[in-house]
């Protein structure tokens, strides 16, 4: 494994970054893509024996960059996750979901991922704080386009193709997440793990809904409370 040097003053910088990036505000959202623009990542497999190799981000804006390797357990694990075959768009949404909180998981195996917290949490109250592993937005939608790429490479995404990253902003605020779109209605959905701490499955809402951020955020603060879950969050 790829050896990681943390140095706490670099990592308050990063913070406050992220602290402009990542907040949601109840303002009004244009969706045009722009800001912060990153590579795409590039997955590579090997056969014999079996691995799949995928590149992993952390410590805000992606200032930690690793490459992790699935074992055949680690996939099976993984494919267990998504379940039997979905027959529609909607149970495989929900299989997204499971998945990508199953790839959280694994990444944590492997890095300091595990630590990482709903939303970005930079008080010296928190026990993680100074720590490596957390994540903002942008980490977060790379590595869960990451993710995605891999199901949609692997074959077991039948009703969604995989899109770049989503993003919005309210004035100085803005905020990245990963996508998909229902490859026959052609209806995006966005999938946004920033908002639930690390194993956890993410929001997958439809693009309408995550860019008017007065609703999304009336939703999320509901699911909080425990008293509703967004679209594709309900449990069946």
């Amino acid at each position: 494994m790829p050896t990681t040097f943390f140095n706490s003053r670099f990592l308050a910088p990063n913070i406050i970054r992220s602290f402009l990036l990542c907040t949601i505000i109840g303002l009004p959202v244009q969706s045009s893509a722009s800001g912060i623009e990153t590579a795409s990542a590039t997955i590579t497999e090997t056969v014999k024996p079996f691995a799949i190799t995928i590149p992993i981000c952390y410590d805000f804006t992606c200032s930690t960059k690793e490459m992790i390797t699935l074992n055949e357990n680690h996939w099976k694990s993984l494919v267990a996750a998504f379940g039997r075959q979905p027959t529609n768009a909607e149970e495989e949404r929900l299989a997204i979901q499971r998945a990508i909180a199953r790839m959280e998981q694994l990444s944590g195996f492997h890095t300091p991922t595990f630590r990482d917290m709903a939303r970005n949490f930079d008080s010296k109250d928190n026990p993680v704080f100074g720590l490596p592993g957390q994540m903002d937005c942008i980490d977060e939608s790379i590595n869960t386009t990451t993710y995605l790429k891999l199901f949609e490479n692997q074959n077991l995404l039948k009703y969604h193709r995989v899109l770049p990253r989503a993003y919005r902003r309210a004035l100085l605020n803005q905020h990245w997440a990963g996508q998909v779109e229902d490859i026959i209605t052609g209806k995006r959905y966005i999938v946004d793990s920033w908002f639930r701490d690390n194993g956890q499955p993410p929001y997958v809402v439809s693009s309408d809904v995550w860019h008017d951020i007065s609703v999304f955020n009336r939703s999320e603060q509901l699911t909080q409370s425990g008293n509703k879950l967004p679209v594709e969050q309900k449990q069946r």
